[in-house]
């Protein structure tokens, strides 16, 4: 409810955010440049990752009526990031991610 939106629990909100994608923002980050992703690419793959982490909290948020977090899986995403071959290039690493999401 509106009553309850306090400055001490949007900062907690916001904190709670930032601790869950930056927990495992630099081992996607590794892996996508370990796979051959340039720059620009990685750069898109994080953010379609934040993207889609946002509207799916939105989504669901609205579907259930309560606050939502959506966030990767640290764990996930070092199994997948230690999983891939850097012979296989940058679209051959993507598939999983999309196949995981499905």
């Amino acid at each position: 409810m509106i009553r309850d939106l306090t400055p001490q629990s949007i900062f907690i909100g916001l904190l709670a955010a930032f601790v869950g994608f930056a927990s495992s923002f630099a081992v996607v980050l590794a892996r996508l440049k370990g796979v051959g992703a340039s720059d620009p690419e990685a750069a898109s793959g994080l953010m379609a990752a934040a993207v889609a982490m946002g509207l799916c909290g939105i989504v669901l948020s609205l579907k259930t009526r309560i606050p939502v977090s959506v966030a990767w899986s640290t764990p996930g995403t070092a199994l997948l990031a230690t999983g891939a071959s850097a012979e296989s290039g940058f679209s051959a690493a993507i598939g999983p991610f999309l196949f995981a999401a499905c």
